[in-house]
């Protein structure tokens, strides 16, 4: 039995330390995404606006935003994905935090205007001002920018509005949006 024991504790302490240099490999994935990957983002979308200050051709214009909208998505992706990742390093959510809803709201529309291009699109906050919710602050600004990009994505014309209902101990943000939305069948699918 103590032969046995010490066997098993032998190949404990072998997967403890690979474990230990994994997790330390990925911290270093980690810095280095922080830096050599945010960095360029930023610098290649601030010096796309600075140019397009500058440049008069309607054309390049178009182009330059075009750059500098997209790298600044691939900024935010980026930097959502890491936040996951540091989430799932923690192994447990941190505390949630007073989060001004209508400010959050405010920031990601005046972020993804741009990618609204051509299309006949108003978005609308109907979020109150000072509107102070319990929340994560970066986990919901992930979730709400993905339910605005999808609203964009499948809405060619219209309105997209989003609102809260507020109740007795709880709340739900609602965003409303005149696309085409989904067919019933894939509506059925997902409930189920």
């Amino acid at each position: 039995l103590e032969a046995e024991v010490n066997s098993k504790t032998k190949s404990l302490l072998s997967l403890n330390k690979y474990l230990t240099e994994r997790n330390q490999a990925k911290e270093q994935v980690l810095a280095i995404m922080n830096h050599d990957v945010l960095t360029p983002l930023k610098y290649l979308h601030m010096t796309a606006n600075s140019i397009n200050e500058k440049i008069v051709d309607a054309n390049l214009k178009k182009s330059i935003q075009q750059i500098a909208s997209t790298s600044k998505e691939l900024e935010y992706l980026t930097r959502n994905m890491l936040n996951w990742v540091k989430f799932d390093n923690t192994n447990k959510l941190l505390k949630s935090q007073d989060v001004d809803l209508h400010k959050l709201i405010h920031d990601l529309i005046d972020f993804i205007t741009p990618f609204i291009g051509e299309k006949l699109i108003s978005i609308e906050n109907k979020i109150p001002v000072n509107t102070t919710i319990k929340n994560w602050p970066d986990a919901l600004r992930v979730l709400m920018y993905n339910f605005l990009m999808n609203a964009i994505k499948s809405t060619e014309q219209g309105v997209i509005a989003i609102s809260i209902e507020n109740r007795s101990n709880s709340y739900t943000i609602k965003i409303q949006d005149t696309g085409v939305g989904m067919s019933p069948s894939m509506a059925k699918f997902l409930i189920t």
